[in-house]
């Protein structure tokens, strides 16, 4: 090969890569010129952002093989098709037509489907505790009787509520009568005195057991202040016959605010067994139908 040869084959090659370096300049600026909906074209085929330069030069490793006329002329036609598919999305040059006879109508097989589709009924996410009740506590459902009493009486509510116990108790309502030591399982935690409170708010009969430390015992006094509130505020004359006093000890009437009309049953001059019967007829009158 001559030396005019090799110095004209040099000049090509110089003239290629200058057009070649040229081509990517021109597209980068068109990148940066071009409305930001055609970028998805130029980021196939051309110079990208500094994220995909990896692929770029991937990309010019596998097409140095390639005569350079060939990678301008292939890259060319891609850009230009796809740029021509961004700019005119709705071209239908290339969308075959069907004779109107040969579509079906969009609502018969929607219809089709939804006929021979199995319904299957819906299911909610399971979780650890969703097979088990989550809220079979027996204190938050209404209690038939609800006993609220100071520690000095202690042995002689325990007596009288197994009493009402045995005569309440039956298989729809096997735990008819709130006796706090017997649910204790069920008071401990966060918020035990709300949940106190609670059960007294819906008990169908609230029996009081007036004794002479009622008022100086902190539970007591938060039931009674809870009871007090239900009863004393109380708009129908039915709910305030489900409060009952029954005096085991003297009381100090004057702390608990109670005045010299406000009865009791004096335990004092009866036995257990006589105070639970009184209390169970009580209940009994409170949900027996009234008579016409």
């Amino acid at each position: 090969m001559s030396d005019n040869e090799e110095q004209n084959e040099s000049i090509a090659q110089s003239n290629t890569n200058a057009y070649r370096n040229s081509d990517h300049r021109r597209v980068r600026r068109r990148y940066y010129q071009w409305p930001k909906r055609h970028h998805s074209v130029l980021r196939k085929r051309c110079i990208l952002p500094r994220g995909n330069r990896r692929n770029i030069r991937s990309s010019r490793r596998q097409s140095t093989n390639l005569p350079p006329e060939i990678i301008h002329a292939s890259t060319q036609t891609d850009i230009t098709s796809e740029t021509e598919q961004e700019m005119y999305p709705n071209d239908c040059s290339s969308i075959s037509i069907e004779s109107r006879e040969n579509q079906s109508d969009p609502t018969e097989s929607v219809n089709e489907q939804a006929l021979t589709r199995p319904v299957t009924p819906a299911t909610l996410p399971s979780s650890p505790i969703s097979s088990q009740a989550r809220f079979n506590f027996v204190t938050e459902n209404p209690m038939k009787v609800a006993v609220s009493y100071a520690g000095e009486t202690e042995s002689r509510v325990t007596v009288i509520s197994k009493l009402i116990h045995d005569k309440l108790s039956t298989p729809e309502s096997p735990f008819p009568v709130f006796y706090a030591p017997n649910f204790q399982d069920e008071l401990a935690g966060f918020n035990g005195m709300k949940k106190l409170l609670k059960i007294y708010r819906k008990a169908s009969l609230v029996v009081v057991f007036l004794s002479t430390t009622y008022h100086t015992s902190p539970f007591c006094e938060e039931e009674w202040r809870t009871i007090r509130n239900r009863f004393i505020y109380a708009e129908k004359e039915e709910e305030r016959k489900r409060l009952l006093f029954v005096k085991l000890t003297d009381y100090n009437a004057e702390e608990l605010n109670l005045v010299s009309d406000d009865f009791y049953i004096d335990g004092l001059k009866m036995n257990d067994q006589q105070v639970a019967d009184l209390i169970v007829s009580r209940w009994r009158k409170l949900e027996k139908p009234a008579i016409q």
